[in-house]
């Protein structure tokens, strides 16, 4: 017969902290949302780039081909959420 027992594998805590169970739980936590955070933010930068890479590209094949298309239209549409972005953001902090 198959025994399965739960074991604890969060934060543990310290005798010698200050902290108690909760308080331990939540600094530990706090850390691992920040570096997500992080890691989300760089992520979302790489891909913001690949993409506006791979518009512009796409724009200068529209143009050397004299028909505007849908790389236009996202290279447009791209470029003036970017500004109105930062605008926006700047203004706020």
């Amino acid at each position: 017969m198959l025994h399965v027992q739960a074991v604890n594998i969060g934060p543990r805590e310290r005798p010698e902290s200050p902290f108690s169970r909760t308080e331990w739980a939540v600094a530990q936590t706090g850390a691992a949302d920040e570096r997500q955070r992080s890691v989300n933010t760089e992520a979302m930068a790489y891909a913001y780039h690949a993409v506006v890479l791979v518009a512009v590209a796409g724009f200068f094949w529209e143009l050397s081909k004299n028909e505007p298309g849908p790389f236009t239209i996202v290279c447009s549409v791209g470029g003036f959420t970017h500004m109105l972005s930062l605008a926006i953001l700047r203004r706020r902090r």
